[in-house]
């Protein structure tokens, strides 16, 4: 089984590549760590009936049936209690019926099992960022950018939720340019997140203009600092030699 070619041996999932160079997939979790010929050298597979719940979870789900869809993941809980696929799956439930608390507690524990779930910080980042919390906000999805491989597709998804953090900040010209470069790297609901992030085209201009007096503020600034520490030099050396 070569990692870079197949899907999951266990459900036909898509596998990704985590940034210590295994790989999980990204339904039903299971892992795999390459050998040194690009075969699975071990295998963590997701128990039968465990996977058998998260389908049935996951037609609930996109039939927004979310309390059905927690009732059978809370027994795939059972089967494993320190299963982060299992908790992230529910955390996604309550997510989804509008309980952020839940689903925070949730995030939190898959992480406490696997500490480089890069999925739950990203996913912890959006419910601060729902609750206004920018400051925490970006330092979850700026860690979850950090564990995840950037030939994942859901790199730049995670990369537009950061853009929208930093609009937050006030930096709608970088935001903007953070969605163009998801853009260019397949992330499709550009519209929607400059919509959400309150960009327009009219903005553009107004952009350049205020880096540009940003910029030469900074550039006055810099130059003041120069001018009084070669004064405060002079005044030195003269209190040396004539005192």
């Amino acid at each position: 089984m070569e990692l870079e070619k197949k899907v999951c041996e266990c459900c036909g999932g898509s596998l990704k590549k985590k940034t210590n160079g295994s790989y999980e997939c990204e339904f039903c979790g299971s892992r795999y760590t390459p050998a040194s010929d690009g075969s699975a050298e071990k295998k963590e597979i997701v128990d039968s009936e465990i996977l058998s719940y998260y389908k049935l979870a996951q037609k609930h789900y996109k039939d927004e049936e979310y309390n059905k869809g927690l009732e059978v993941l809370k027994l795939a809980l059972e089967l494993d209690e320190n299963n982060p696929t299992t908790l992230l799956k529910l955390g996604r439930g309550y997510d989804n019926l509008g309980e952020g608390d839940k689903a925070l507690d949730f995030y939190k524990k898959a992480l406490e099992i696997d500490p480089e779930y890069g999925i739950a910080y990203n996913n912890i980042g959006i419910i601060y960022y729902d609750n206004q919390d920018w400051h925490n906000a970006a330092q979850m999805i700026e860690k979850a950018l950090s564990l995840i491989d950037k030939n994942d597709d859901v790199y730049w998804t995670i990369y537009a939720n950061y853009a929208l953090v930093i609009a937050k900040f006030g930096n709608l010209k970088k935001a903007e340019a953070m969605i163009e470069v998801a853009e260019e790297n397949g992330f499709d609901d550009g519209d929607e997140y400059r919509q959400r992030a309150g960009i327009t085209e009219d903005d553009d201009s107004d952009f350049d203009e205020e880096d540009e007096e940003e910029s030469d503020g900074v550039s006055k600034t810099e130059v003041i600092i120069k001018i009084v520490t070669v004064i405060v030099a002079i005044i030195g050396i003269i209190f040396y030699y004539f005192h």
